[in-house]
């Protein structure tokens, strides 16, 4: 029993010191998850500007081209660029980068393509050297806090290749920070490039509401509103069809708390009110000097590089990110691996309690059965 006894309380203490170690990850993690996110968010106004820019020089009336911007006719190999962590102990961070990365390469192997590797990561490169995949380079050093020449040397690298036919396309595949909560595996085709601005943010969720006072409670609030609202349609479309030639509106004005007023405006024809809001600024015309197409062999190698470096710095937080929910999961893994363990502990010292007042009361008895 005191054999057991002592297993218990080592393991305890092993699952203690390792909780303290992943508890230390997780306030690491924290605290670099944070400084990781701004310099996502600060790398972003130039990607935007550069971007738009070069959306300026694409649209403009004179021809421009350039081979960054053209799709070959042959595609024989691509480019891959896999970026990856230096460490482990980030829960399913490299496992879901490397799985989206072999999906990618099975469906250019389909399409009779021939994937070139560029890893960027100790984690990657261990991976594929495991396997024995041939590398076209790679880079270790660079994921716990990267500047933008290291993303420049890995994009001159890339654009070195395809400038010399060794392949006809580069893709890339990292971990988008979507939140704190959320990262995910994506594949981007980086060359042949595409500029597109668009204001249009992707897709999200359909979201889950928290309704308060109740559901019910804002149920009742927003079905007036789309009454509403309908009526209002209903209104327009009256007017539209001639069926009345105007449209007036009666109702109470809020000035103030203290303040309110009933008002009668004319809503249409419609009357144009003078602002104090600024209208939205015209799309600037750019005078390209010495020429848009001079403009644009400048800019085109610096936005590959900003898309690397902004792709760089997306895995980052993601790394950090995933590392804070792996070690918060193993630090509360251990605390309930303590608390079974105490129990049982508790348990097995009870039971060697109890066994030893019953020897002791066994003893007690055989010695009054004897007459001593």
């Amino acid at each position: 029993m005191a054999a057991q006894l002592r297993v218990v309380r080592r393991r305890i203490r092993t699952v203690q010191s390792t909780q303290k170690i992943t508890r230390a990850f997780e306030l690491i993690s924290a605290s670099r998850v944070v400084r990781a996110q701004q310099r996502v968010e600060a790398s972003r106004p130039y990607t935007n500007q550069i971007t738009h820019a070069l959306t300026s020089v694409a649209n403009t009336e004179v021809t421009v081209s350039h081979p960054l911007l053209e799709s070959r006719a042959e595609v024989k190999a691509a480019g891959v660029l896999v970026v990856t962590s230096d460490r482990g102990l980030a829960g399913p961070y490299n496992a879901n980068v490397l799985r989206t990365a072999a999906e990618l390469m099975a469906r250019l192997q389909a399409d009779g393509i021939e994937p070139k590797l560029y890893v960027a990561g100790r984690k990657g490169i261990a991976y594929y050297r495991f396997r024995r995949r041939e590398l076209a380079e790679s880079w270790t050093g660079l994921a716990d806090r990267p500047d933008y020449d290291d993303a420049k040397q890995v994009a001159d690298t890339m654009l070195e290749a395809y400038l010399d036919h060794e392949v006809d396309e580069l893709h890339m595949v990292f971990t988008d920070y979507v939140s704190a909560g959320t990262q995910r595996a994506v594949a981007r085709r980086i060359i042949p490039l595409v500029v597109e601005e668009t204001q249009e943010r992707p897709p999200e969720p359909i979201p889950q509401y928290i309704y308060e006072p109740s559901a019910q409670a804002v149920l009742d609030a927003l079905l007036p509103r789309y009454v509403a609202a309908r009526v209002f349609t209903a209104m327009l479309e009256a007017y539209l069809d001639h069926e009345v030639d105007e449209l007036h509106m009666v109702f109470t004005d809020y000035v103030s708390a203290g303040t309110q007023r009933a008002v009668a405006r004319r809503i249409i024809p419609l009357v144009v009110e003078e602002t104090h809001e600024r209208p939205p600024e015209p799309i600037p015309q750019y005078i390209y000097e010495p020429s848009a197409q001079a403009v644009l062999d400048a800019l085109l190698p610096r936005y590959v590089a900003a898309r690397v470096f902004t792709a760089m710095l997306e895995a980052t937080a993601s790394e950090h990110a995933s590392r804070r929910r792996a070690m918060k999961a193993a630090t509360d893994n251990a605390s309930e691996l303590i608390e079974d363990l105490t129990r049982e502990y508790n348990q097995a010292r009870q039971a060697e309690i109890t066994q030893e007042i019953m020897e002791i009361v066994g003893g007690a008895e055989a010695l009054q059965t004897t007459g001593s």
